[in-house]
Order: structure tokens, then C-alpha cells, then sequence
């Protein structure tokens, strides 16, 4: 469910559902950086694709479950604090009506159904863990034993599964978030860099000019500098390997569009329909505006920062 503007305030004095699975490591999609960012980086939201159709798509799902579980379901409006560890934060999807059970209403691409499992929601490969850990967090936050995840997968595909409460993950939830609350957030301090998806572009919103010399090769920046060569090199071993069987597998294709196997796999070199770029320099050039009016309207565009290593030892 999008969150309420009162929603989006309150998230700026609080945790929620998917920070914890961000600050515990269990979220490919974001990381502890991400959530640190939520508090001391101006971000602008861009709402994703699969986000955008979700949220489409929620009410519908919630309609779907209450219709074969026959219960009633009701929205909440307001952020939910804990009522002892104020940082936490719960925006649920749903409440059942007249249960201590939640709902969290999930969409998933067919490329995404392969993370969820055929059971029930007991055993931990049955719901993916970032929504896992959401439901973990919410059922502390409520004092509920309960957390249904509903899922359409593919379109088509429908499933729920029952999450019970863990007291054992729950105590581990609420120390982790404290400390990250206490550490980063309160501070103001960064947290370590991590390898999730927008890692490195809050590293350029944080230092986007190099503006000092260069500082001192302490041995921790110098471990950081061989690492990176090390992955760096075998990235290349691995790249040149996929160029490789990428130039073979072109040239067994050939003309044609593809080949299939088996009953899903497929591998095919089709073209990309055709892309129109007007140059309008040009067109300007060529209609005879003057070179002032050309040059008030062309800017420089600053250079992003590159990284890049020498290591000849």
C-alpha cells in the first residue's frame, strides 16, 4: 500500500518492515547504506516498475485472500510505533478483522517465482527472506502471532503463506535495529559500504568532486585498493570467458531468430526495434542560428568520478 504523506513523516523518526530486512543483510534490493541515506541524504523516490504494479495490483490481492480465507480485512492509516522500542515502525498492508493476524499483499514476475517455495509459509525457502524479516518486524510491532504473505506470481499464480511468530529472530531484529538506530541514524555516522545495488551511487551523492589531495595509504585503504584489483581481475577472466561463448553462440544462431529446449529455456539474437535521435546542434548549424545563440544553449556537463587502480606489485 503507498504510504500516506503522514506515513512518509513518520518514517523519518523510524524504522520499518523494510529497513530491517535492508540492516540484517537479507535484501538484494537495498542495504544498510540505503536506509541511512532515507535520514541524512536528500533522495528523490522513484517509484520502480514492479513497485508501481504492485501497489496497482495490491487491492486486488487483498480482495482475492479475504475472498478464500472468508474474513473481513481493514487498512491502517497511521504509522504503528512499538510501545517499548519506539524506532520501530509498521505500515502493514492489511489487518484481519477480528484475528491478531497482518496480510502482506506481494506481486512477483515470473523471473521472481523461482524464490518462492510450494509450502505453506513453515519452512524458511517458502517466502523470500527480505518479506520474511518485514513480517517478523510487524509482528513485533502488534503483539501478533500471525503474519500472512499473499502472493500473485506471474499473473496467475496465487498463494498464501502463514508466517508464525519467532521469538528467538524477533530479539535479534530489535537488538540489530537498535544498534543501527543508536549508531548510524542517531550519529549521523555511515555505515560500512556494502555490495548492494546503490551502494556506489551514494558513494558519488557523498563525494561527487575530488576537492583535497591525496591522503595517507593507511593499510586499510591499500587492503581496499587490492581487493578491488583481485575482483577486478577476475571479473575480466569472466568477461572474456562470456565474450567468448557469446561470439559462439552468435555465430550458431546466425540469420536465424533462436532456438528453444527443454520446456522454458530459450536463447535467441533478435533486433531491438529502431530508435529516432534528432541532432539538434546540427539542425541549428544548418538553419543558420547564430554561433551565440548555439553556445547560450549548450552547458557543460561535469564528469563523473572514476575509480580506477594500479596495481604493478
Amino acid at each position: 500500500m503507498p504510504l500516506t504523506a503522514e506515513q512518509v513523516e513518520a518514517r523519518r523518526h523510524g524504522l520499518g518492515g523494510s529497513d530491517a530486512s535492508a540492516i540484517v543483510g537479507v535484501n538484494p534490493y537495498r542495504g544498510p547504506l540505503d536506509v541511512w541515506a532515507r535520514f541524512h541524504l536528500p533522495t528523490e523516490h522513484v517509484e520502480s516498475a514492479p513497485a508501481r504494479w504492485g501497489n496497482l495490483l495490491e487491492p486486488a490481492v487483498c480482495e482475492e485472500y479475504a475472498h478464500r480465507e472468508g474474513v473481513k480485512l481493514r487498512t491502517v492509516e497511521a504509522s504503528v510505533r512499538h510501545p517499548e522500542h519506539p524506532w520501530m515502525l509498521a505500515n502493514p498492508d492489511r489487518l484481519v478483522v477480528g484475528a491478531r493476524r497482518g496480510l502482506e499483499a506481494k506481486t512477483a514476475g515470473i523471473r521472481q517465482a523461482a524464490r518462492w517455495g510450494e509450502g505453506d509459509g513453515s519452512e524458511p525457502g517458502d517466502v523470500p527472506d527480505e518479506y520474511r524479516i518485514q513480517c517478523h518486524h510487524y509482528m513485533a510491532v502488534f503483539d501478533y502471532d500471525e503474519w500472512d504473505v499473499a502472493a500473485l506470481i506471474g499473473g496467475q499464480d496465487f498463494r498464501v503463506y502463514r508466517l508464525h511468530r519467532d521469538l528467538e529472530m524477533e530479539e535479534m531484529l530489535i537488538e540489530a535495529e537498535r544498534e543501527f538506530w543508536e549508531r548510524y541514524v542517531v550519529t549521523g555516522r555511515q555505515p560500512p559500504a556494502d555490495a548492494s545495488p546503490n551502494a556506489e551511487e551514494w558513494a558519488g551523492r557523498l563525494y561527487p568532486r575530488n576537492t583535497l589531495p591525496p591522503v595517507e595509504a593507511t593499510d586499510e585503504r591499500v587492503a581496499a585498493a587490492l581487493e578491488y584489483d583481485r575482483a577486478r581481475a577476475a571479473t575480466d577472466v569472466a568477461e572474456e570467458q562470456k565474450r567468448a561463448a557469446s561470439a559462439r553462440l552468435r555465430a550458431l544462431i546466425a540469420d536465424s531468430e533462436g532456438f528453444r529446449w527443454g520446456a522454458k529455456n530459450k536463447a535467441t539474437w533478435t533486433n531491438n526495434k529502431d530508435g529516432i535521435a534528432v541532432d539538434w546542434e546540427s539542425v541549428a548549424r544548418e538553419i543558420g542560428a547564430p554561433e551565440e545563440l548555439v553556445q547560450k544553449h549548450t552547458h557543460v556537463k561535469p564528469g563523473p568520478r572514476v575509480l580506477r587502480v594500479a596495481v604493478k606489485e
